[in-house]
């Protein structure tokens, strides 16, 4: 069973990667109206200047009298110690016009996927590989090597555009190591930058793994900004078994098994008709916002810990659940990692912890939040708050059992059924006011009956059905 569960992860894991040439990691080019192509034939200067000093790098029309440099490996570069008095900025070739034109579409670019999906994509790239899909294609692919994760802003709109490292993780294209390593057999290093000149090594390293490839090349000094995305890569990166430790293999883990195996056990539990005050595990909810009986259920089985899917169309209080499933897991001593494709997702349920007094307790880790030192920054704040003072709502809680049971007698009360009538008086008060609705401009006789009090359903039955019967003669 375990070896076909993993064949199925396996093969759903390939689903995640996109080998086709409409990857920009694998495949790319220049958009029409964002990114930048630019020139840099320091990149270890520039990587020092971005991400050692924390410095915000512009751009420049380039000079009609600069001289393209030819790729020559290995590459010249300023040490980190020297570059303090530096003052760079990138080169492009666009015109000036152009280049403000580019720059302002790729920010709004920026900010749009970043307040959609919480997620920074983009990125300066150093190094671009030339290859070839194979040794007769005429047609080379470029794909880049080292992704730095930049933002890019301007303090006011007639100030220059900049951009600064986001503080996010930098390294190799991972979705052109695992072409290279699928389709040509070549291991693409890690990128290290703690030894002196990583650039000038690491491009050493990649020229002499495509020696043998004659028609591949290297170019070193191109540099792109531009957006890319491989959030599906890091997923198929994590469902990489053999990274898992040998007892928590994730085709022995019991959703995965369910899923793609043993299905689910749908053993009973409590339904839409269940008294759910009565219910035993109910008292140990800690339910943080309002919430309907179907919605109490969905949070008894997620406290139960059966697994469901909570389907419903918008308004109809599905983030409201999910902010008490969360408040609910925080109460029992547990953590929670709450995802969501769109931002607006996110925020919402944040918003209502933070209204139910829990936002303290939610550890934000998305957009430009992500980042370590704001992570940092973060936990200190949260660890100076302190305990929690709850002592002031001993008393009202001490009243809530009382306030319950008193409602629930009352609704059980109106609830019942009189006698043996097969009726509640809920119900029997509403036949009433209905009969006292539609008779109320007719005199109605009285007429003594010596047996009404022991009127049942049966007899109450037959007695309607002959009233039915004399009506209709």
């Amino acid at each position: 069973m375990n070896n076909s569960i993993q064949n199925l992860i396996d093969n759903s894991r390939k689903e995640l990667l996109d080998f086709s040439m409409r990857n920009p990691l694998l495949n790319y080019r220049l958009p029409k109206s964002k990114g930048l192509s630019l020139t840099c034939n320091q990149p270890d200067l520039v990587f020092n200047l971005l991400v050692n000093e924390k410095r915000s790098i512009g751009f420049k029309q380039k000079s009609t009298a600069a001289i393209q440099t030819e790729i020559n490996i290995p590459l010249e570069s300023i040490e980190a110690k020297s570059t303090r008095n530096v003052q760079f900025k990138f080169e492009t070739a666009e015109s000036e016009i152009n280049l403000q034109a580019r720059l302002l579409s790729t920010f709004n670019t920026a900010q749009s996927i970043i307040e959609e999906q919480g997620v920074n994509i983009l990125f300066v790239s150093f190094g671009m590989l030339s290859w070839l899909e194979e040794e007769t294609s005429q047609e080379f692919r470029n794909a880049p090597l080292i992704l730095i994760p930049v933002k890019i802003e301007r303090k006011e709109a007639k100030d220059q555009f900049q951009v600064s490292y986001s503080e996010a993780d930098y390294g190799v294209n991972i979705s052109l190591k695992a072409k290279l390593k699928s389709d040509f057999g070549i291991e693409l290093p890690e990128f290290n930058d703690e030894i002196d000149l990583p650039f000038v090594n690491y491009f050493n390293e990649i020229n002499r793994l495509i020696k043998h490839k004659e028609r591949w090349r290297l170019e070193a000094y191109k540099t792109e900004l531009g957006f890319f995305s491989f959030g599906k890569f890091l997923i198929y990166n994590d469902l990489d078994s053999s990274l898992w430790p040998e007892d928590k293999k994730p085709f022995n883990h019991e959703v995965i098994k369910g899923l793609f195996g043993e299905g689910f056990n749908l053993s009973a539990f409590p339904s839409d008709e269940t008294f759910i005050d009565k219910h035993p595990k109910v008292d140990e909810l800690f339910q943080v916002v309002d919430a309907d009986s179907s919605q109490v259920l969905n949070l008894l089985e997620v406290h139960s810990g059966k697994h469901l899917v909570i389907q419903g169309p918008p308004g109809t209080g599905k983030s409201q659940t999910i902010t008490n499933i969360i408040g609910n897991a925080i109460g029992q001593g547990k953590k929670v990692l709450f995802v969501a494709e769109k931002m607006a997702a996110l925020e919402v349920v944040k918003r209502r912890m933070d209204m139910c007094g829990l936002g303290e307790a939610c550890l934000e880790l998305h957009s430009h939040k992500a980042n370590k030192k704001d992570l940092l920054s973060e936990l200190k704040r949260v660890l100076e708050i302190g305990k929690p003072q709850t002592s002031h709502l001993e008393a009202e809680l001490s009243l809530l059992n009382n306030r319950k049971n008193e409602l629930n007698v009352y609704s059980e009360a109106v609830n019942a059924e009189v006698d043996n009538s097969r009726l509640s008086f809920h119900q029997i008060i509403g036949m009433l006011l209905s009969i006292k609705e539609t008779s109320k401009d007719i005199k109605l006789p009285e007429l003594p009956h010596l047996e009404l009090a022991k009127l049942d359903a049966d007899l109450y039955k037959n007695a309607a059905d002959l009233v039915d019967g004399i009506e209709n003669k």
